[in-house]
């Protein structure tokens, strides 16, 4: 038997958040357990900062603990014993990239306290569905049209460049990483590929992904989840503004769509998605050209676009729980309503390191229809988040002082 209780694992705590007040609502007994890496310290018995960050406030989210990704025996302690139920399995649901390699790596273990995120039941099979390239390969057997790609393996700080490149070129981890924005980079001619490549070498063996460059119109961020062959496709993201820095590419303001403008190749999405046998929640990125829409990457987890669905007025999160346990059919066509969004957290962090303005900042949480830390039943979260923006803007004033410092000794 399977118990109401639903882990969420993940390093943001905005999605966290969106997701723990979505399943709280509907009855679903939510526990969080906020990851990180570094010096992140792990608190699982102890009493948390005096200024914690807004999930772990709300009213929604029985238990909170914090663990660091890397101290893997704290984190599988953590999950079969502090948050798992008793003698029941729970849903796990990884938020990040790591969290759903580490659930995959340990699914074996992991699948005797709970359902989580696999591909035909097989330890390793997400993790090794993530690699890029495949991707492209199989999403091309499905019918959807791909940008040309190359594959080079760094080995030892040495790697083999293919002749057929084609310039300009775009590199890309082949593989997801954390955090290294410096694997993504344009380059207009071979020379800058080397320069690219040598910067990537130096920090540890790896596959890039160097695909041909084109000329992106709009950017769209396809959100659903898998059942098997059964895929849940309710609406489209356009991107209409991403973040910088370390919130490179995440979308700071978008608008949810229905996904009947691009009918045929959504269609052509459900093909390739339910070929795959995974079971999960996913998102896709998908870019329009003058030649049409381009499959580029599909990401085997859910973030913050899963909220932005959920303030459209689609409780993706508890439809995919719903459809794990068993308890209700689910709607696989479009249901959602089309709003604008914003997402605070990587607006405030572009704000804090002088990418935007206060009145760029402002603007785009006072226009949108839809705000991810704001919810008149669960109050605390926006009081927590009110405080990180008057810590952001204090540090926003000393990061501005210590760049204008580095340039007058440039």
């Amino acid at each position: 038997m399977d118990s109401n209780r639903v882990v969420l694992m993940g390093h943001n705590y905005s999605t966290i958040l969106g997701f723990a007040r979505a399943l709280g609502k509907k009855g679903y007994e939510v526990y969080a357990v906020r990851t990180g890496a570094g010096n992140y310290k792990s608190v699982v018995n102890k009493v948390l900062s005096k200024r914690p960050k807004p999930d772990s406030v709300s009213r929604f989210v029985k238990k909170f603990v914090m663990v660091n990704i890397n101290d893997k025996d704290t984190v599988l302690r953590v999950l079969m014993k502090t948050v798992a139920p008793k003698n029941k399995r729970g849903v796990l649901i990884p938020v990040d990239d790591l969290c759903a390699m580490f659930i995959d790596s340990h699914l074996d273990l992991l699948r005797k306290r709970y359902l989580l995120p696999n591909v035909n039941n097989t330890q390793g099979g997400v993790n090794r569905l993530m690699d890029k390239g495949l991707q492209k390969k199989l999403a091309e057997e499905a019918g959807l049209p791909v940008a040309g790609g190359w594959t080079v393996v760094v080995e030892n700080g040495k790697y083999c460049l293919p002749e057929e490149i084609k310039y300009p070129c775009f590199m890309k981890a082949q593989m997801p990483m954390a955090s290294r924005k410096d694997y993504m980079a344009k380059c207009d001619n071979e020379e800058e590929l080397i320069r690219a490549l040598d910067k990537a070498a130096a920090y540890r063996d790896c596959k890039i992904l160097i695909e041909e460059y084109i000329k992106i119109k709009q950017e769209y961020c396809v959100v659903g989840f898998c059942n098997r062959e059964k895929v849940c496709i309710p609406e489209v993201i356009e991107e209409t503004v991403l973040g910088h820095g370390p919130h490179a590419g995440v979308t700071c303001f978008g608008k949810v769509m229905k996904p009947d403008f691009m009918a045929g190749f959504i269609e052509k999405m459900r093909i390739f998605l339910g070929r795959l046998d995974f079971q999960g929640f996913f998102t896709a990125d998908v870019f329009e050209t003058d030649a049409g829409y381009i499959f580029c990457e599909l990401n085997l987890r859910i973030g913050g676009s899963g909220t932005a669905v959920i303030g459209a007025g689609v409780d993706i999160v508890s439809m995919y729980v719903d459809a794990l346990l068993e308890k209700a059919d689910i709607p696989y066509d479009s249901v959602c309503n089309e709003i604008t969004f914003a997402s605070e957290r990587p607006l405030l962090s572009d704000y804090v390191l002088g990418y935007i303005s206060w009145k760029d900042y402002s603007d785009y949480i006072r226009t949108a229809d839809f705000r991810f830390m704001f919810d008149k039943k669960d109050k605390a979260p926006y009081y927590s988040y009110s405080a990180l923006v008057l810590s952001g803007i204090a540090r926003r004033s000393l990061h501005m002082v210590r760049h204008r410092h580095k340039d007058q000794k440039g």
